[in-house]
């Protein structure tokens, strides 16, 4: 009788569930290459549903989760004016899309700021199209641009 209690909770599966699709967690590090913080490096993360990592194709999706360290402080989600935004490229994150911060410490990937306001010659791949990070100074439009690397998970 016990073994028959025991088969049926076990066929209804009120027993503990293995999360089938664990998140799929991505860093990024932003190498600044113009503009007063010239020289730094900022780090990230971002978490992506595995079923969009696993896509194939191009496709844009929205991050689960989202950290940036910048200028000695990290900022989350909630930080940012809308929900970062992912392009994938079978799979493999490309650029992020999203702005954020407050005015004294404003950033935008690939967001918030227009191509044409980049018009040093090291922000040129901006111009030509190019995945970026802009940054602003409160006493600048502008301040300057980086570059954003992922690391696989």
């Amino acid at each position: 009788m016990v073994i028959l209690a025991f088969l049926a909770v076990t066929a209804c599966g009120s027993g503990p569930k293995a999360d089938p699709s664990p998140l799929s967690p991505w860093t990024f590090q932003v190498n600044i290459i113009s503009g007063s913080r010239a020289g730094q490096t900022w780090t990230g993360s971002l978490v992506l549903p595995p079923e969009d990592s696993e896509s194939r194709g191009e496709v844009r999706v929205p991050a689960r989760s989202f950290e940036f360290h910048y200028a000695d402080k990290t900022f989350l989600m909630q930080d940012c004016d809308d929900i970062p935004m992912v392009r994938l490229v079978d799979g493999v994150p490309q650029e992020i899309l999203v702005t954020g911060g407050p005015h004294e410490l404003r950033f935008g990937f690939n967001a918030g700021f227009r191509r044409e306001q980049f018009h040093r010659i090291s922000e040129r791949f901006i111009l030509e199209g190019q995945s970026y990070f802009g940054y602003l100074n409160p006493e600048t439009y502008v301040d300057g641009a980086g570059k954003v690397t992922f690391v696989k998970p």
